[in-house]
C-alpha cells in the first residue's frame, strides 16, 4: 500500500456514491435504450472469443464448470451467441457446464436464467455494475457463493467508459478473473488523476491503467490503439493470485459540463490522487490494418487456431 492508499470501491467518497446511485436509478428504469446494444460477436482486436473459450475448456480437462461474463451486455445477444456456438461443438466432453453471466444496468424483460444446451445463461438486468463484487453474490444462485477468482473470460465493450467510476469497477472485474488463466477483453476508458475546476475540460486525456498492471501485477497484455472507429482495446491475462490494488486514492467527483464530448451518458467522473509508474511497451506487432502493443507471449498464446483474424506483416522489437 502506498501513501495514497489503494482504489477500493468500498472507500468511495459520499459524493461519488451519490452520483453512482443517481445514475443507476435513472438507468434501471429503461430497457435496452443505448445506441450500442451489445453484439452476438465482439471480436475484440480480431480475437475469436468463442474459440478462446473452447481452447480454455480443452486445456483444462479436469474441470467441469467454466465461467464467462459479458459486462454491459446490451440485449444479451453475446450470451446467446456463446450457447449457439457450443451446440455445434461435437468434440467437447458432454458433461461440461458453461455459465454465461450477462449484466446490464437497464431493466430487462428476458428470463433471468436460461438453459441452452450445455450453457446456462444468467441474464441479469437492473444490475449495479459499479458494485459488481457485492451485487454478484446477491444476484447469482446461492450455490455459486463467491465467484472471485473464478471467471475464465470477461468481455466488455462500450461500458466502462460510461461509468462514474470505471477504474474502481475495473479493479473489481480483474479480481474476478481466474488466477494464471483468466483473460479480459475490454476497451479503454477514461479516469482523472487531478481535480479540475468546475467547467474546465481535462487536458490529460484518457489515462491507461496498464503501467501499474504490467509492473506490479505482472500481467500479460495486448493493446490495440487503432481499431477502425472503435475504442482502443486490451486483452489482459491474469498471471497470478495477487489482487488488483491500484496505488491511487479517491479524491472527488468532477461533473462534466458536456458529457457527450466524452461519449458518456453519465454526468460525472471520479477523480483520483496519486501517480502511476513510468512504462514503455517492449515491442510492436504490425498487422495489415492495425498494430498491437504489448506481450509477445500472450500474442503467441492467442494466435493458434485463427484467434487473430488479420495477417501478420512484421514484428518490430523496440
Amino acid at each position: 500500500m502506498t501513501a495514497f492508499g489503494i482504489v477500493d470501491f468500498h472507500e468511495r467518497p459520499e459524493a461519488i456514491r451519490k452520483c453512482i446511485n443517481e445514475a443507476f436509478d435513472s438507468l434501471s428504469g429503461y430497457s435496452h435504450e443505448w445506441l450500442y446494444n451489445g453484439s452476438s460477436y465482439y471480436s475484440t482486436m480480431g480475437i475469436d472469443e468463442f474459440s478462446f473459450i473452447k481452447k480454455t475448456i480443452l486445456a483444462h480437462p479436469e474441470r467441469k464448470d467454466f465461467y464467462v461474463m459479458d459486462y454491459g451486455a446490451g440485449n444479451f445477444s453475446w450470451g446467446y451467441g456463446v450457447a449457439n456456438f457450443f451446440k455445434k461443438q461435437s468434440d467437447l466432453p458432454k458433461d461440461i457446464r458453461i455459465h454465461v453471466i450477462s449484466l446490464i444496468g437497464e431493466h430487462s424483460r428476458d428470463p433471468e436464467i436460461v438453459q441452452d444446451g450445455n450453457c446456462t445463461l444468467y441474464n441479469l438486468g437492473r444490475f449495479k455494475l459499479e458494485e459488481i463484487e457485492d451485487i454478484l453474490k446477491e444476484r447469482m444462485p446461492p450455490q455459486f457463493g463467491d465467484l472471485t477468482g473464478q471467471l475464465d473470460l470477461i468481455i466488455s465493450a462500450w461500458t466502462l467508459r460510461h461509468l462514474i467510476d470505471p477504474l474502481g469497477s475495473f479493479a473489481q472485474l480483474y479480481n474476478l478473473l481466474r488466477p494464471s488463466s483468466g483473460v479480459m477483453f475490454i476497451d479503454e476508458f477514461w479516469f482523472d488523476q487531478n481535480a479540475f475546476p468546475v467547467g474546465e475540460i481535462p487536458n490529460s486525456g484518457p489515462l491507461s491503467i496498464m503501467p501499474y498492471l504490467v509492473i506490479d501485477l505482472n500481467v500479460k497484455f495486448l493493446f490495440n490503439p487503432m481499431t477502425n472507429c472503435k475504442n482502443p482495446s486490451y486483452a489482459i491475462a491474469r498471471t497470478n493470485e495477487k489482487k488488483c490494488q491500484i496505488p491511487l486514492s479517491y479524491s472527488t467527483i468532477r461533473h462534466l459540463p458536456n458529457p457527450n464530448l466524452f461519449q458518456r451518458r453519465t454526468t460525472g467522473i471520479s477523480v483520483f490522487q496519486g501517480s502511476m509508474p513510468n512504462f514503455e511497451y517492449t515491442e510492436t506487432l504490425f498487422f495489415q490494418d492495425y498494430l498491437l502493443l504489448g506481450s509477445r507471449s500472450l500474442y503467441e498464446e492467442l494466435k493458434p487456431g485463427s484467434y487473430f483474424k488479420h495477417k501478420e506483416v512484421s514484428i518490430i522489437p523496440k
